[in-house]
C-alpha cells in the first residue's frame, strides 16, 4: 500500500511540473509575439527570408532590384532602399547598425543610411579602398574611416555605432566600427566629426554596389549585442518556444 501511494503522489508531483512547465512555455511563446521592435531595443530588422520580412519597415515596402537567396539579399550594380516605418532619430542614441556583408567585382559596396534623398553615412566598402569602413557626407567631402580587415571576398559581420554627441569636441558625434569583432570596448576604428554632419533623423536604408553584393541578417538598434548577433524574427522565436511545449507533450503522452 505504501509503494502504491508513493508511486502516486509521484506521478500527480510529475503532472504538475509537467503542467507549470507548458504553461510557462506559452506564456513565454505568447509574450515573444506581443514584443515590439522598440521594446526590445531592435528598430528594425530583416532576416531576408522572403519579399517583404522583417520588422520596423514602412507599411507593405520590401527590397527591390536584387534577389533573395540562402545567403541573404543581393545586389548586382545596383541600389535597393527601403523605408523605416518612423524616422529613425537621435534619440535612438546610441545607434547600431549591423548586417552579415560579402562583395565581389566592385570598387564600392555597402549599406548607407539617408534622410530623405541625401545619403548622410556609408558602411562597407568606400570607393577604391582597400580596407573596410565607412563614409560620413559633409558639405564639402567625405570623410572616409577605415578598419583593420582587408576587402576580400568573405563573408564578414560589420556593425557601425553612431554616438550622437559623444565625441570629444563641443557638439562632436563619434562613430564606432566594427568588423567581424564582439569585444565593443575594441572597435576596429573611431573617429568624431562635427555634429552638423549628420542629421538628427534617417528615414530609409540603402544597400548599393556596383558590383555584387550580399548582406543579410541586418539589425538597427540601440544594443551592440543585438546588431553584432543579429535578431531573430519574434515570429522564429516563438515557434521555438511552441515547439518545446510540443516536444513535452508528445514526451507526455509517450
Amino acid at each position: 500500500m505504501n509503494k502504491q501511494k508513493k508511486k502516486g503522489n509521484h506521478m500527480r508531483t510529475k503532472v504538475k511540473r509537467t503542467r507549470l512547465i507548458l504553461g510557462l512555455l506559452s506564456l513565454m511563446a505568447l509574450s515573444i509575439l506581443a514584443i515590439t521592435p522598440a521594446n526590445a531595443g531592435v528598430i528594425a530588422s530583416d532576416d531576408f527570408s522572403s519579399v517583404g520580412s522583417g520588422t520596423g519597415w514602412a507599411a507593405g515596402s520590401s527590397w527591390s532590384g536584387g534577389s533573395l537567396g540562402p545567403s541573404g539579399f543581393t545586389v548586382f550594380g545596383a541600389t535597393s532602399f527601403r523605408p523605416f516605418a518612423s524616422s529613425v532619430t537621435d534619440s535612438n542614441n546610441p545607434l547600431y547598425i549591423g548586417f552579415d556583408f560579402t562583395r565581389n567585382f566592385d570598387s564600392w559596396a555597402g549599406v548607407s543610411l539617408f534622410n530623405g534623398s541625401s545619403e548622410e553615412l556609408f558602411m562597407g566598402r568606400p570607393f577604391q579602398q582597400s580596407r573596410y569602413g565607412g563614409e560620413v557626407s559633409d558639405p564639402s567631402q567625405g570623410l572616409i574611416y577605415l578598419g583593420n580587415v582587408s576587402v576580400d571576398t568573405s563573408a564578414h559581420r560589420m556593425v557601425t555605432q553612431i554616438d550622437f554627441g559623444g565625441g570629444a569636441g563641443p557638439g562632436e558625434d563619434r562613430i564606432r566600427f566594427w568588423v567581424d569583432n564582439s569585444t565593443e570596448a575594441a572597435p576596429d576604428a573611431t573617429v568624431d566629426v562635427d555634429g552638423s554632419w549628420l542629421p538628427s533623423l534617417f528615414t530609409q536604408l540603402r544597400i548599393g554596389s556596383n558590383g555584387s553584393l550580399t548582406v543579410d541578417n541586418l539589425t538597427v538598434s540601440t544594443s551592440f549585442g543585438d546588431s553584432y548577433a543579429g535578431v531573430p524574427e519574434p515570429a522564429t522565436m516563438s515557434l521555438l518556444a511552441l515547439g518545446g511545449v510540443a516536444a513535452l507533450r508528445r514526451r507526455r503522452k509517450a
